[in-house]
């Protein structure tokens, strides 16, 4: 009987998995990282970066997973924050010195190290790739912040020639840079992407303005973009085009990170929410679809709402943050719940019904 029914699932699989429905919500389960912490990146490796306090009462840049306490990363002086950190452990964030300034920094092997600034003012690590390649922004002496490249021990404005202001936000491995900013000759900003030496203004989805966060390792850039004078929408540019992917109907949106398999994440409105009143929501877009990741997880019965989603690898985990109406906010890591495979359960539902019809045999008895 058992024989027959699996011999039955496997010649029905084919015809009956053609009418399964495809493209169903993904589902994730939520753990809450330590309450002193706060995590802002995630690599393939699982390892968070970010910053936690240690004793005796300070605050710095952080190293850790799951499975560990977060590593103090040490300062330039005072306060830091790790921003990025690439697939081998390379973290680039930002420390306010003793004199008060802000650099970015470079961690490479327990080594801090100041990357320094183009005029001596204020600079900010936002991106680093494997190489140890670092980007961000820097101020000039009128304050007006500009993107760089640090690389091989100097930090090089980015578009000195092309844009009035700027910022570069990340960086993939193969050294492309994405960012925003002010083009000569524009009044609003636009996103970017760096890439073999050409800066390239990547346009906006029909509004004003424009922004890229984040390229991956494919050379996929994403950002935001307004549509028109007041909604922004997330946007996926690829092969010269710049796709609107959406948002949840609300005038605010934003993306903050991207995947290789081409997943966004970042936060976003409904129609009718008042900013500042009402929390903005944490964002996935996936296979054409922009969810609500609150609608994803299980969120204790409502006490947490996910606002906003900072970070995403390749095994789709994502770092959110979640706060309370009572005001209490903390980070979060998503992790996708597996869909079981669609032949196993097609097997399993045939011998759960076989069982119930199958009577066992009357035992043999030996005299």
């Amino acid at each position: 009987m058992f024989a027959r029914l699996l011999l039955c699932a496997l010649l029905c699989a084919p015809l009956l998995v053609a009418s399964v429905p495809t493209g169903a919500a993904p589902a994730f389960s939520i753990s809450f990282l330590p309450t002193n912490t706060f995590a802002y990146s995630i690599n393939q490796a699982g390892q968070f970066a970010g910053e936690a306090d240690f004793p005796p009462g300070v605050r710095h840049a952080a190293l850790w997973t799951s499975l560990d306490a977060p590593r103090d990363l040490g300062s330039l002086g005072e306060f830091s924050s790790a921003q990025a950190i690439s697939n081998n452990g390379l973290v680039a964030g930002y420390s306010v010195l003793t004199t008060g300034f802000i650099h970015g920094f470079l961690y490479d092997n327990g080594t801090l190290t100041d990357i320094g600034t183009l005029t001596g003012g204020n600079s900010f690590g936002y991106g680093v790739n494997a190489s140890g390649v670092v980007v961000g922004e820097a101020d000039d002496p009128d304050g007006t912040f500009h993107p760089f490249v640090y690389a091989n021990g100097v930090l090089t404005e980015l578009g000195a020639t092309s844009l009035v202001y700027g910022q570069a936000q990340g960086i993939n491995d193969a050294g492309q840079v994405a960012g925003g900013g002010q083009f000569i000759g524009s009044d609003y900003a636009h996103a970017f992407l760096y890439s073999d030496g050409v800066l390239r203004d990547l346009g906006t989805l029909g509004g004003p303005a424009s922004f890229a966060f984040a390229v991956n390792d494919r050379g996929q850039v994403a950002g935001t973009s307004f549509i028109d004078d007041d909604l922004e929408h997330m946007f996926l540019y690829s092969d010269g085009v710049m796709q609107d992917i959406g948002s949840l109907g609300g005038p605010l949106t934003g993306t903050r990170a991207l995947n290789n398999l081409g997943m966004v994440v970042g936060y976003s409105t409904y129609p009718g929410d008042e900013p500042g009143v009402v929390f903005s929501k944490a964002t996935l877009y996936q296979d054409g679809v922009v969810y609500d990741l609150n609608n994803l997880v299980d969120t204790q019965e409502g006490l947490w709402t996910l606002t906003d989603a900072v970070a995403i690898n390749d095994a789709r985990q994502i770092l959110v943050n979640a706060c309370t109406e009572f005001g209490d906010c903390r980070t979060a890591l998503l992790t996708p719940v597996p869909e079981p495979p669609t032949l196993l359960l097609l097997v399993a539902g045939l011998l759960t019904v076989g069982a119930g019809r199958y009577v066992a045999p009357r035992p043999l008895v030996f005299s």
